[in-house]
């Protein structure tokens, strides 16, 4: 390899680090975000299962998933007390 191509690379490198730094923590929580947001649209199938007998069930949608993904627990108990509300 030419010392050219090492100089390259040890830029992009560079430059890659910095980028993570800067945007690392951005990354993280679009991570954390997208994963709450598939647990809780996990949860809403399994609690739509279980009130089946009852006629009560919460739509899967992108609304209710980010609700969920934003909120958390607090946000699965508010969107069942919503529809409970508005039934």
């Amino acid at each position: 390899m030419d010392s050219e191509h090492v100089i390259y690379i040890m830029i992009i490198i560079c430059v890659l680090f910095l980028f993570l730094s800067i945007f690392g923590n951005a990354f993280k929580s679009i991570a954390r975000i997208a994963l709450r947001s598939i647990a809780g649209t996990t949860a809403i199938i399994a609690a739509n299962y279980a009130l089946a007998s009852t006629g009560f069930f919460i739509g899967v949608n992108l609304f209710t998933a980010l609700t969920i993904g934003i909120l958390g627990i607090p946000g699965f108990f508010a969107l069942y007390a919503a529809g409970l509300i508005l039934k």
